[in-house]
């Protein structure tokens, strides 16, 4: 049933606003206190009117009354008396309100009326019952009143205070040491009379404390013979206090207490002392190894490893708890010293194998790793000298990559790979330099000087009046020894991987050989063109077959190079009679037109700014002068190398990437080199009628 109970009651000053809906299951329910504008009924209340009065109700008492027709009538025609307490904010209250002869109705409200509760039915039978947490201190005021209109009888009013008991400790966690002792902490209880009891949870801390309200639990706490720090804790009813108890210290000694060994190292062993609770651990260091463990009492197995080295102190390294003691182990050395073959390596841009050998005195141990994925190596260790075998793969990029092969107590040796479109011009022992070389007519021999170890290469191969065409055919990395013969047509082609040779036609008579990477396959293409129709012939390495256009005027000199830095050679031409340049980019297949240069000048195109892209350049020889256009931004240089009678031999000389000005000279059988990373170097190769490789054909 449901009830709507409005009251104006006038206590003194103090008028009070109740609107009650009471609830089917008999539990109170706060009231916005707005829902007072919403009357039911009104009662304006007097001094001396029992509206107006109400009767004080202390807690843990009951007051016996009766509702009659002299109590505050409301506007249901039901009855009330009225009782007033202070209440404390956070306390809980318990109003039991009971009578035999009616059905009983309970409010309670605090003085501003803000909050509200009301039950009918809470208590047993038709009894009613609110329990009730105060939101706020201050008066609060009980309605006792009747469910139905005109119901009078006896009832009793009792009011409680419930509050739970609730204990505070102080501190609430302690840390005692290992051996134990005793200790206390401080209860503060929310209400004096609070009962409690000291509660241990583990055997070996003990308490016999009880008390009521605040009070202090003694405890006692047993040495401890744990090598770990162990926890327990005390409860005070169901709050709980939190026990560390520190670790013992555990302490290590070692039988013998130290041990030497030869060079060629060994087995041991040795004991170990420490508490019956205290676990430990053995491990290696630099030259020792072990895994030994246990606990209290045990034996650590070790073993010591060759020194190839000086004598040396090293150890093995027992942990208890978070402590180290060290196992010192003295040891004799081999006194090994160590070398490689090579210091660096330099390779092309293709895969390439080689043996670096370390050398040492027998019985020195070494090993071997590769810093880098692309530099596999055969053999990771030995002992004495050896050999380990690698290989070097093909370079993807078009840039210059390094990697090493690190070998203990060596320096690591390099080896430096060029780029797949930065492909070196006359470099015949595929270091990624271009290598000093002639061709002497007469007896048609090729005479190079190695760049990478300074040694000569040889070879006689072709006969006088042959074109020179050296290039990597055979996509090596290295420069083929190659010449085209004229009078046939046909190309002869010295494969530089094994001296062995092939040879096919192409051409005719009156063609310019022209040969280059055109398909940017890694391969040289033989190409010729013809300058009474100024066509071009291609053969395709990548796929055999044939290019045929035409782009030139008769007496067009070609000039191929990568000009458009795309890893293909570009067909181009130099115009001497005007100084012009006519190039195919082949990236973009569109004509680029330059006026650079004069009738006498010897084009010589070559990256000379390290930009992967071949420069339009020329060496003047009235002058001895250089130009060149930088293909990065179209500006141009020029500076003196040579004079009169030079010829022009540029080439990248000291592997930086960047083509050298150099120039050989007939008179003196001198090569005079202007390096852009190294600086200048003069090099005498080469006898009278030599003919330097890297002019023997335009390119």
């Amino acid at each position: 049933m449901r009830k709507h109970l409005t009251l104006i009651l006038t206590l003194s000053t103090l008028i009070l606003v109740f609107y009650f809906v009471p609830k089917a299951d008999g539990q109170g329910k706060s009231i916005d206190h707005k829902l007072k504008k919403i009357p039911v009924f009104d009662i304006s209340a007097e001094a001396g009117d029992p509206c107006d009065a109400s009767v004080p109700i202390g807690f843990g008492e009951t007051i016996n009354g009766s509702l009659t027709a002299a109590d505050c009538q409301l506007k249901d025609n039901s009855y009330a008396d009225f009782y007033t307490f202070e209440g404390v904010a956070g306390r809980q209250v318990t109003i039991d309100f009971s009578s035999a002869e009616f059905d009983t109705y309970l409010a309670l409200t605090t003085i501003s009326g803000s909050f509200t509760w009301e039950d009918d039915d809470g208590g047993p039978g038709t009894n009613s019952r609110i329990i009730a947490n105060l939101p706020e201190t201050g008066t609060y005021v009980i309605a006792a009143n009747s469910l139905l209109p005109n119901t009078f009888g006896n009832y009793s009013v009792t009011l409680n205070d419930t509050t739970p008991c609730s204990f505070t400790l102080d501190p609430i966690s302690q840390t005692v040491p290992s051996t134990g002792g005793s200790f206390s902490f401080q209860v503060t209880a929310n209400d004096q009379d609070c009962e409690w009891t000291a509660t241990s949870f583990v055997p070996w801390t003990t308490t016999s404390s009880t008390g009521t309200g605040n009070g202090t639990v003694d405890y006692m706490v047993d040495p401890s013979d744990e090598s770990n720090d162990r926890f327990g804790n005390i409860r005070v009813n169901n709050t709980v206090f939190s026990i560390r108890q520190e670790a013992i210290i555990c302490t290590l000694s070692f039988n013998p207490p130290s041990a030497s060994f030869p060079a060629e190292g060994g087995i041991g062993s040795f004991n170990v002392t420490t508490q019956p609770t205290c676990s430990w651990s053995a491990t290696g260091g630099v030259g020792t190894s072990s895994s030994s463990s246990g606990t209290g009492n045990g034996t650590v197995d070790y073993s010591v490893s060759n020194n190839s080295g000086d004598a040396r102190s090293i150890a093995v390294f027992v942990t208890v708890q978070t402590n180290t003691t060290n196992f010192p182990i003295t040891q004799a050395g081999l006194n090994c010293s160590y070398s490689t073959s090579d210091s660096e390596i330099y390779v092309g841009p293709f895969e390439t194998t080689g043996v670096l050998r370390v050398i040492t005195q027998p019985g020195c141990n070494w090993n071997a790793v590769s810093n880098s994925g692309f530099i596999p190596i055969g053999v990771t260790s030995g002992n004495g000298s050896g050999d380990i075998p690698y290989t070097v793969e093909t370079n993807p990029n078009s840039t210059e990559r390094s990697g090493a092969i690190q070998i203990s107590q060596v320096p690591s040796v390099w080896v430096t790979q060029g780029g797949t479109s930065f492909r070196i011009p006359f470099d015949f022992d595929g270091d990624s330099r271009t290598d000093i070389s002639i061709f002497r007519p007469a007896p048609a021999e090729w005479w190079y000087l190695r760049s990478s170890d300074g040694g000569n290469g040889a070879f006689q191969f072709g006969s006088t009046n042959n074109r020179l065409t050296p290039a990597d055919f055979t996509g090596d990395g290295k420069t083929d020894v190659a010449f085209w013969r004229e009078n046939t047509g046909e190309w002869f082609v010295l494969r530089s991987e094994d001296s062995s040779f092939y040879s096919f036609p192409f051409g005719t008579t009156g063609d310019i050989p022209a040969p280059g990477d055109y398909d940017g396959d890694g391969k040289a293409d033989p190409a010729v063109f013809r300058p009474s129709t100024a066509d071009w012939f291609i053969s395709r390495s990548s796929d055999g077959g044939v290019d045929i256009l035409t782009f030139g005027t008769s007496g067009d000199l070609p000039v191929i190079a990568d000009y458009d830095r795309d890893g293909k050679s570009d067909i181009a031409v130099f115009r001497e009679s005007l100084g012009e340049w006519w190039i195919i980019k082949s990236q973009s297949q569109s004509v680029y037109a330059v006026q650079f240069g004069a009738p006498g000048d010897i084009p010589a195109p070559q990256d000379f700014s390290g930009d992967d892209a071949d420069d339009v350049a020329f060496f003047r020889p009235t002058t001895g002068e250089w130009f060149v256009l930088r293909s990065e931004n179209q500006s141009f240089f020029s500076f003196p190398f040579g004079q009169d009678g030079d010829i022009p031999v540029a080439g990248d000389y000291d592997r930086d990437g960047i083509a050298d000005a150099a120039v050989f000279r007939p008179s003196e059988n001198t090569w005079y080199l202007s390096r852009s990373n190294d600086g200048f170097q003069a090099v005498t190769f080469g006898i009278a009628g030599d003919i330097p490789v890297p002019s023997g054909f335009v390119r």
